[in-house]
């Protein structure tokens, strides 16, 4: 018994409270209507506002609104937004916005709306509107309804509105009876269309490339030693044949160099090619088998050769030197002003903006006082004032950066410096701690190294398990670069041989006349590959006076290597970081150079700045220099157009409508 009164005074209690909470939040809930004008012309607009507030908590089903309320009353648009109190942010307020009119005139009752929660429905109040009839005066008579004036429009209005266009079709009729009378005085042969569109690339530069091309088929090393030694002596000697004219292709290799003696052909370049062609003949009819690097120096042999004996380029018409000394002769002293170069598309942008409202309009009930329009041709140079505005505009622009015109003398007097870049390509290059990853950014900035030093010879070791001359000793970087960017992981075996790299580079130096002979070693691990210890390479250097730059690539710590996933795509190790930093210093201490660590792009940047500055050559210069400005002109000019966009905009031109 004790178990039930105590139950149902429980349900009572549970009741009570959920009474109450319903009535609270019923309280909290308000709903209204609002009419901005509760009485209208005939035809004219008000608005209607429902809104509703309630808790933010609360879900709120919006009253359906037709295209009318009710037959007579039509819904022109609608709108809705929302607001929050700012006294309490948890009260939200939902608004509709409803434009109606009314086009008969009369009493109607604006509903009442309903809004519904999961509390119930809360309802708006009813609202009148009163549509006013049209007031009309009965004293006066009725007029008919005036048809709109027909204005005439004659051919010239229609010449004039069209100039432009007139004018293109013009053009192009000019353009197309000059390319005929053209084609009809064509000679009666004519070559080939494929001969007129064949793109005729230099020999030195087809045989180099023909020689990258070879030394990417790795043929050596697949042990086809006389198919590789073939083809690159038939390289050389196509290139001969089109660089000397002479039939090389048809000569054996001592007719070949027979013929070449009434060439201009240095000697040191003359035996370069007699040592290829000689190995070339050893492998093809002594079936000789040489060295690894016996294959490989003959490929830098005939790299070097044609880089020697290119083509000088042509010289440079009379005309094309006098313009090139007038613009090498003219400098600016404060080239920061063509910035306000943009001002002038912008100026034409907000000219072409404006147009429209340069022409007046005006709304009349007759066009009988403009039925005769403007003749003549000035209304078609009506822009001339800004085309006039924008000149003088250019010419203070360019005044402002302050022309200068200098004759200069300079004697200089330079030690020449030789530089092999000797770069690690093993696998671990590959890591992502600098971006894309080590091998592209330090191909990347060492390229940037190259073209900041263009009077000094420079080369290109690379080196994994093994090492080879990407490119010798050259001034051409043009060719260097392009060969630089072509290096890649998997050119040949994979490991580092730190030791093998180093002296290739000091081999390429070794008998270079040059004052200054230097190696900026790159690399990112330990020497585990190779038949050269990295210290004896060294010695070697030191011996050879060549100071060498070892630079450490590579974060510290572990970095993100990639490694492909055997579900397609790629994922990611992270790999302990493992410089030989005690050799590295080592070596560079050995030879009078200096160690270097990379753990990032910024960083690799700024070590070959560094030893940029601390590689540069000794100039003695001896300068006689004079400077004329030259914006006075200019200014003047500038000046000229002003006045007569002046006086143009205020005789022919003044006045909105011209």
């Amino acid at each position: 018994m004790m178990k039930k009164e105590t139950f149902k005074r429980l349900a009572i209690l549970l009741l009570l409270v959920a009474i109450q909470r319903f009535a609270a939040i019923a309280q909290e809930i308000k709903a209204e209507a609002r009419l901005d004008k509760v009485s209208i012309p005939l035809g004219d607009q008000t608005q209607l506002h429902l809104s509703v507030q309630f808790p933010a908590k609360e879900e709120v089903e919006l009253p359906v609104l037709r295209d009318s309320i009710g037959p007579k009353v039509q819904i022109v648009s609608t709108r809705t937004d929302t607001s929050f109190s700012r006294q309490d942010v948890s009260i939200e307020t939902i608004t509709q916005h409803i434009t109606i009119t009314a086009f008969e005139p009369g009493t109607y009752t604006i509903p009442s709306y309903t809004f519904r929660t999961k509390s119930g429905g809360f309802s708006t109040r009813e609202l009148t509107l009163q549509v006013l009839p049209v007031q009309v005066d009965t004293t006066k008579g009725f007029y008919d309804i005036k048809q709109p004036l027909a204005v005439k429009y004659t051919l010239w209005d229609w010449l004039r509105d069209n100039s432009i266009l007139i004018l293109i079709v013009l053009a192009i009729l000019l353009a197309s009876v000059y390319v005929y009378k053209h084609w009809k005085k064509r000679p009666a042969k004519e070559a080939p269309p494929q001969e007129e569109k064949r793109i005729i690339i230099p020999e030195h530069e087809a045989a180099l490339q023909r020689l990258e091309e070879l030394r990417n088929k790795k043929l050596w090393q697949q042990d086809r030693v006389k198919e590789y030694h073939s083809e690159l002596t038939d390289i050389i000697r196509d290139y001969l044949e089109k660089r000397y004219k002479i039939k090389a292709m048809e000569l054996t290799s001592d007719e070949l160099l027979t013929s070449l003696r009434t060439v201009d052909i240095d000697n040191d370049d003359r035996m370069l090619l007699r040592q290829i062609l000689g190995l070339a003949d050893l492998v093809k009819f002594a079936k000789e088998r040489p060295l690894a690097t016996d294959n490989e120096r003959s490929m830098e042999q005939a790299v070097l050769f044609v880089l020697h004996t290119q083509k000088a380029p042509l010289a440079e018409t009379k005309e094309e030197k006098k313009a090139m000394q007038i613009l090498k002769g003219i400098e600016f002293a404060n080239p920061g002003f063509f910035w306000l170069l943009v001002l002038i598309p912008a100026v034409i942008a907000w000219y072409i903006w404006k147009d429209k409202d340069i022409q007046g309009k005006l709304l009349m009930s007759s066009a009988k006082g403009f039925v005769t329009r403007s003749s003549g041709r000035l209304p078609g140079f009506r822009h001339t004032p800004l085309v006039l505005r924008l000149l003088a505009m250019l010419c203070l622009i360019i005044a402002l950066a302050r022309p200068q015109s200098s004759l200069s003398w300079k004697n200089t007097t330079t030690e020449g410096i030789d530089i092999m870049i000797a770069s690690d390509i093993s696998g671990s290059m590959l890591a992502e701690d600098f971006k894309p990853n080590r091998l592209e950014a330090g191909k990347d900035i060492a390229i940037d190294f190259i073209k900041a030093r263009p009077d000094d010879r420079i080369g290109l070791v690379v080196f994994s398990g093994e090492s080879f001359t990407q490119c010798p000793l050259t001034i051409d970087h043009d060719v260097l670069v392009n060969l630089f960017a072509s290096i890649k992981n998997g050119m040949i075996e994979d490991g580092t041989a730190i030791g093998m790299g180093l002296a290739t580079a000091v081999n390429r130096l070794k008998d270079s006349p040059a004052k200054s002979k230097v190696v900026i070693l790159l690399t990112d691990g330990s020497n585990n590959a190779g038949s050269i210890p990295p210290l004896t390479a060294a010695q070697i250097a030191k011996h050879f006076n060549v100071r060498v730059y070892t630079v450490g690539v590579g974060t510290n710590g572990y970095a993100p290597y990639p490694v492909p996933s055997p579900y397609g795509g790629v994922s990611y190790q992270r790999m302990p970081v493992q410089i030989d930093e005690a050799t590295l210093s080592k070596i560079a201490q050995t030879t009078g150079g200096k160690y270097f660590r990379a753990t990032n792009n910024e960083k690799l940047k700024a070590i070959y700045e560094q030893i940029d500055q601390m590689e540069k050559a000794k100039i003695d210069v001896t300068q006689y220099r004079r400077k004329t400005e030259l914006f006075w002109p200019l200014a003047a000019l500038a000046l000229l157009f002003l006045l007569i966009e002046f006086t143009l905009r205020n005789t022919l031109f003044k006045g909105a409508l011209t």
